[in-house]
């Protein structure tokens, strides 16, 4: 009798520590995994561009100091896009020259697309003055700030 319950009582222990064990396996496995996807994606993050204008946005956004320093590179870029330099930009002129900026990834931006961004901003089609233009790129920087934050927010939950 007592063999018999040594034998049996080493068997059922045997099979709970394997159990146990490869529970934590799997449990290490699925953790390790996680971690080393989060670590790619820090590593190289994911370009997703879900407007148009964001690979310019996100130069600005995130390489400003203050509102007269983002105020001034929005002036720079308006004073490269005037190429006639009337002090103001034709549509053409605007869609030109946000095609031509040197950001990475490159714009590819609609002649569709700047006529939301311009009916959304309510900016005179005629002649985009300096100091429309530089409204209209404040807030579309604030909506690319809004749509990050939205992003952030979706992937922590």
């Amino acid at each position: 009798y007592l063999v018999s319950y040594i034998v049996i009582v080493n068997w059922t222990l045997l099979q709970v520590t394997v159990a146990v064990l490869l529970d934590n396996f799997v449990s290490a496995t699925a953790q390790s995994e996680e971690e080393d996807r989060m670590q790619e994606l820090e590593d190289n993050p994911v370009r997703i561009v879900a407007h148009s204008l964001d690979p310019l946005l996100a130069v600005l956004v995130n390489t400003y100091d203050t509102r007269e320093d983002l105020t001034m590179r929005i002036h720079g870029l308006f004073d490269i896009m005037d190429e006639d330099e009337s002090g103001t930009l034709t549509e053409q002129e605007l869609l030109i020259g946000l095609r031509g900026l040197p950001v990475e990834p490159h714009l590819h931006i609609l002649s569709d697309d700047l006529d939301q961004i311009l009916e959304k901003s309510h900016v005179h089609r005629e002649g985009i003055a300096k100091d429309e233009f530089t409204l209209m790129m404040f807030g579309q920087c604030l909506e690319y700030a809004q749509r990050r934050m939205t992003d952030v927010i979706k992937l922590n939950s």
